[in-house]
Order: C-alpha cells, then sequence, then structure tokens
C-alpha cells in the first residue's frame, strides 16, 4: 500500500515537474519573441535615424553646391568659410547672405553704384580689382583692411555697410584669423 501511494506521488510530482518545464519552455519562448521585438524595435529605430542623418547630409551638401555655385566659389572654400563663420558664432545661414551681400556690393562697387562703394573707398580697396577676385579673396581682402581700422565702432560700421546688417558678426571672424 505505502508502494502504491509512493508511486501515485511520484507520477503526480513527475506531472508536475513537466507542466513547471512547460510553463518555464513557454514563458521563454514568449521572452525570446519580445527580445526579438525589441531587438526588432531597436534596429527599426536605428535605420530610422540613419535614414534621416543620411537624408539632412544629402541636404546640406545640395545646399552647399547651390550656395558655392551662386556665388562662385569652391565648395571646400565655402564649407572652410561656414565652418570659420561656426567658430566666430555666425550660422551657416547669415555666413551666406554676409557673402552674398558682399559680392553683390563688390560688384556694384566696381561700376561705381551701390552701398559698398563708400566703405570700400575709406578701406582703400579698389572695387575693380576687388571685383575680379574670388569670394573667398574678397572676404580676405576686406577682413584685413578691416583689421587696419582703428576704432572697433568704424569695424562694425564698414562691415554692416559691406555685408549687410548682421555683417558686424563677421568682424568676429578676424579674430580668429581668417582676414589673415
Amino acid at each position: 500500500a505505502n508502494t502504491k501511494k509512493a508511486v501515485t506521488n511520484l507520477r503526480n510530482f513527475g506531472t508536475r515537474v513537466k507542466t513547471t518545464a512547460a510553463t518555464v519552455a513557454k514563458a521563454s519562448r514568449t521572452f525570446a519573441k519580445v527580445g526579438l521585438a525589441t531587438a526588432a524595435a531597436t534596429s527599426a529605430a536605428a535605420m530610422a535615424a540613419l535614414a534621416a542623418t543620411t537624408k539632412q547630409a544629402f541636404t546640406e551638401v545640395d545646399n552647399l553646391a547651390k550656395t558655392s555655385d551662386m556665388l562662385g566659389i569652391m565648395p571646400e572654400k565655402l564649407a572652410g568659410l561656414r565652418l570659420a563663420g561656426e567658430e566666430a558664432g555666425l550660422s551657416i545661414s547669415q555666413l551666406d547672405t554676409n557673402m552674398m551681400k558682399m559680392v553683390k556690393r563688390v560688384s556694384e562697387a566696381s561700376v561705381g553704384k551701390g552701398e559698398g562703394k563708400g566703405a570700400l573707398a575709406e578701406l582703400g580697396l579698389d572695387p575693380v580689382a576687388l571685383n575680379k577676385l574670388a569670394p573667398e579673396e574678397q572676404l580676405r581682402e576686406i577682413m584685413k583692411a578691416l583689421e587696419g581700422v582703428a576704432l572697433q565702432s568704424d569695424k562694425v560700421r564698414l562691415a554692416t555697410e559691406l555685408f549687410g546688417r548682421e555683417g558686424a558678426n563677421m568682424t568676429n571672424m578676424m579674430k580668429n584669423g581668417v582676414g589673415a
């Protein structure tokens, strides 16, 4: 009788072990699915971030190419000026706008017209000769001339006349050696 009871208890114990093992296996499969789902979601998020970053990079390269073409400056030169501008506290759009205004004002002054005519004369720069230079060379010559201006208020005024209302920020680029 005791043997029969022991066998029954052993069988019940075996059934419970099998049931517990089946439950653990089922839970493991569920956790694995959740883990795979988490990995898949993480992977999808990483791919979306990579796609967004790639799209942004292509947009920036496209903008650089279009702006450099409009200004008549090599893209690598404009990229270097943008970096120098950012280091001096200018945004890319501010630098691009300032460069466009400078190119326009130098060109106008070369035919005796425009807002930059007086500023270039005051700096002792020949607008006709300046207009024949590439934009980055025009900037370099203007920056060198501005370095020779004694009063900061005059530098700001002249920079504003040549680069527009945000032009005063261009004087910060001189401090970083862009005019040298």
